[in-house]
C-alpha cells in the first residue's frame, strides 16, 4: 500500500489510496501482486485510467521487487484493454493502436 500511495490521479493530484481507488491487494506465495483498482466512474479518461494503472505497477515493481504485478480495472470501459496492457509492460499507445495517435504515456 505504500507503494500505491505514491501514485496520484493525473486529475486531482491526489494519491490514489487517500482517494480510495484501491479496492484490493494480494500477494500470493509465489510473490506475484494482484492489484485492483476502482476508478469513480465507469467512463474515466483512457489516459487518466492507464497512467494510475501504469504508475501502480511500476511503484511496485520499483519499490518490492516483485517479479509479476497484475493490474485489473474494476468497472470501467476499458477494463480489460487497460489491465491487459499494462500487466504485460504494453505502452499506451500499444494499447489503444489506431486511437492514440503516438502517445506514450508510460
Amino acid at each position: 500500500m505504500a507503494a500505491l500511495g505514491r501514485v496520484t490521479d493525473p486529475e486531482l493530484d491526489e494519491s490514489i489510496v487517500e482517494l480510495g481507488f484501491v479496492d484490493r491487494v494480494r500477494v500470493s506465495d509465489d510473490g506475484a501482486v494482484d492489484v485492483v483498482l476502482r476508478l469513480p466512474t465507469f467512463w474515466c479518461a483512457p489516459n487518466f485510467a492507464y497512467l494510475m494503472a501504469y504508475d501502480a505497477r511500476q511503484e511496485i515493481v520499483r519499490h518490492t521487487g516483485a517479479r509479476q504485478v497484475r493490474i485489473a480495472l474494476k468497472d470501467h470501459m476499458y477494463s480489460d484493454e487497460i489491465g491487459a496492457g499494462v500487466t504485460a509492460g504494453a505502452p499506451f499507445d500499444q494499447v489503444f493502436a489506431g486511437q492514440a495517435d503516438g502517445e506514450d504515456l508510460g
